[in-house]
């Protein structure tokens, strides 16, 4: 972790300012992780920069809609090597 000159963690900063998003995975591990979780989803409440119109629901929306094309790729995919190559 990078600690600034006034003592003040640089991944908090730069959360709290809007200008970053964690890294769940590396973020959870951290002794801090608490801190960093409020001080991104502080952020995302104000909407500010990065998150200016963030909407938790258009969120949830983007994961389905990208996780429904990969599985119709696979679905077609597998298909095509099933039935049609052979």
């Amino acid at each position: 972790m990078v600690i600034l000159p006034d003592k003040r963690s640089l991944a908090l900063v730069l959360l709290e300012a809007g200008v970053a998003s964690r890294f769940g995975p590396a973020a959870d591990r951290s002794i801090h992780a608490t801190e960093l979780f409020e001080a991104e989803a502080a952020a995302k409440r104000d909407g500010i920069k990065i998150w200016e119109g963030y909407s938790e629901a258009a969120a949830e929306e983007e994961v389905m809609t990208t996780f429904l094309s990969i599985y119709l790729f696979l679905y077609i995919y597998v298909y095509t090597y099933i039935y049609i190559d052979r």
